[in-house]
């Protein structure tokens, strides 16, 4: 089984200076376990990339790694959000509102489905506030933001009968300065605790 995945800079590994985030782990774990060409992961996540973002590179990217193959072969993971829930300061709004975001996450879901035997949504983590108020250039990451986000990708797994990966309460009670890179971005503790969430659902 093929995996791709479909992120922004968390998914890219942005923050573990160490193992170089946990999709490189959970690649690194597939490939020992299967020790098979035939199973694998594609990390194509970009930084910065919204559901907006994505939209507009998806099906494109994700044909041209199929090419010959069959589609029942391929699981999609889509781990975005992140920042369409940013806030810029300046506008007083979302980067990308919550009509916007789930009318967006539907579209993603059914190119997914279209080009893929299974597709998987992982949620959201939340952020260390005492540095992403702002994050930089007026940019604000909030908990309370990112929550409303992850509970759209929530409601719309459940709609769809999609497998949801739901990290963020758990996250919520850890102790979140020690978990983050920058209060953003996960450092090497951080991605491992996303490398096991995703492992344990994708492999039990």
């Amino acid at each position: 089984m093929r995996h791709i995945l479909f992120g922004d800079s968390i998914g890219f590994g942005v923050g573990d200076y160490e193992n170089g985030g946990w999709a490189t782990q959970l690649r690194l774990f597939i490939d020992r376990d299967k020790k098979s060409k035939d199973h694998n992961l594609i990390n194509l996540s970009v930084s910065g990339d919204t559901t907006r973002n994505l939209l507009n590179r998806m099906e494109r990217e994700a044909k041209l790694r199929i090419r010959d193959n069959k589609p029942e072969e391929f699981k999609f993971l889509i781990a975005i959000g992140t920042n369409d829930a940013r806030i810029d300061k300046e506008k007083f709004n979302n980067n990308i509102s919550l009509e916007e975001f789930e009318k967006n996450i539907l579209q993603i879901i059914e190119i997914a489905q279209n080009l893929s035997k299974e597709v998987i949504l992982i949620g959201l983590v939340p952020v260390d506030e005492s540095l992403t108020r702002p994050y930089k250039e007026n940019k604000h990451y909030l908990i309370e933001q990112l929550k409303k986000y992850n509970q759209i990708l929530k409601n719309v797994a459940l709609e769809k009968n999609l497998k949801f990966i739901d990290m963020f309460d758990e996250w919520m009670q850890k102790d979140l300065p020690s978990l983050f890179a920058d209060g953003l971005h996960p450092n090497t503790l951080g991605h491992q605790m996303i490398f096991e969430a995703v492992k344990t659902n994708l492999f039990k």
